[in-house]
């Protein structure tokens, strides 16, 4: 039997071509909720 397993990706915008503002608290929120910001 065959186990696929995720693929996980990993990107960083060094240089700004991803996005144009800060994403970093944006994630943190996204990532630990908004009472880790209260």
């Amino acid at each position: 039997m065959n186990v696929i397993q995720p693929r996980m990706l990993s990107v960083f915008d060094f240089d700004g071509t991803l996005t144009r503002h800060d994403s970093f608290i944006p994630f943190l929120r996204f990532a630990f909720g908004n009472r880790a910001f209260s």
